[in-house]
């Protein structure tokens, strides 16, 4: 398990790392543990995929906790991240970045161990899943969980990781295409590319936008089945959230459902050209359990608008809201002036 600790008391700093070195030598897992005393020196250099597991202090020097949290969700959506602190003031801010467990100092094992225990073996049984493959820098395992997506250019088949690392293979992709697409994570977005859902920031009108910023083709032929398949797989990982936590109508963290008059999830789209917010409010929304859509702009958010129904359009630039009231369909353009009524205005949100 790999794990970052960032704290800038220096004392509880040296208590955390020589708790999680007892609890490796306890435990007989394998840890790589490395420390840091701010959060800006952490994020630098950061692209996702670098850890599993993040002890964060909420009121770090340099950027907050929280802030920082933020940030990592936009490179890393599957890091497990445990806020430690001096006081509770930053516990509902925490479940905003979806934190694993908010700790208060001093740490002690018995709180410590336990959490320890249960995400190891959550990442034990993530590593079980994937296959070896034969590349040019020799035998590698690729994890499903780690594979962003993959593409082929001339021969060569590339599998992009989370981390950055890329694995050549010289193949065709449809030597591939059976072991991934029998996965509901995978979907194929042009004859050339695999996507992992998992890593999906937004769904263009000719590409998929991945966290960690690539731009994935989209054909034309596999457009609307993409955005259906996309919705599925959501409303699925909701799904499972619910059925894993054990509350009926409440998401992770035990927040409140949300559903239209016919009992179904509400249909939101999100129109946003800044990645970071596009992150944080669609994360928000599906904690409620909202299917977000997502445009980057005015003029994306018109196009989707003119295919597919929502409950609620959500923009928050004030800059777009008359561009796109003038050339939204009449049917949605009614349904965003009743949704908005329905959730209320605020300063360049409608």
């Amino acid at each position: 398990m790999r794990i970052a600790i960032c704290d800038d008391d220096e004392q509880e700093l040296a208590r955390l790392s020589e708790l999680i070195a007892k609890y490796q030598l306890n435990s007989g897992e394998n840890i790589d543990c490395r420390s840091f005393q701010n959060s800006t020196d952490f994020l630098c250099g950061q692209k996702g995929g670098e850890y599993d597991l993040i002890l964060l202090d909420a009121s770090i020097s340099g950027k907050s906790g929280v802030q920082a949290a933020r940030e990592l969700r936009e490179r890393d959506r599957n890091v497990e991240i445990i806020f430690v602190s001096s006081s509770p003031e930053f516990a509902v801010e925490s479940y905003s970045v979806g934190a694993y467990y908010y700790l208060l100092k001093p740490i002690e094992a018995d709180a410590l161990f336990p959490l320890l225990y249960r995400i190891g073996s959550k990442l034990s049984g993530q590593e079980e899943q994937g296959f070896v493959l034969k590349s040019r820098k020799g035998v590698v395992r690729i994890v499903f969980s780690r594979l962003e997506f993959v593409e082929v250019i001339d021969k060569t088949v590339s599998f992009h990781l989370a981390d950055g690392t890329v694995y050549e293979v010289t193949a065709a992709l449809a030597d591939f295409e059976e072991k991934l697409l029998g996965r509901p994570e995978f979907f194929k977005t042009h004859r050339s590319y695999l996507v992992n859902f998992h890593y999906i920031q937004s769904i263009g009108i000719n590409c998929v936008e991945t966290k960690n910023g690539h731009d994935i083709p989209v054909s034309r032929q596999r457009r609307n089945s993409l955005q259906h398949a996309y919705m599925r797989f959501l409303s699925k990982t909701e799904t499972e959230i619910l059925r894993n936590d054990g509350q009926t109508g409440r998401g992770s963290g035990g927040v409140e459902r949300t559903e239209d008059a016919y009992g179904g999830a509400w249909r939101i789209l999100l129109v946003d050209d800044d990645m970071a917010e596009r992150t944080y409010w669609a994360d928000i929304l599906r904690a409620h359990g909202c299917m977000v859509q997502i445009a980057k702009n005015g003029g994306d958010a018109v196009k989707l608008a003119a295919k597919e129904a929502f409950d609620c359009v959500l923009l928050i630039f004030q800059r777009w809201i008359s561009c796109f009231w003038e050339e939204a369909p009449t049917g949605n353009r009614e349904s965003s002036a009743r949704t908005s009524g329905r959730y209320g205005n605020s300063s360049g949100i409608m």
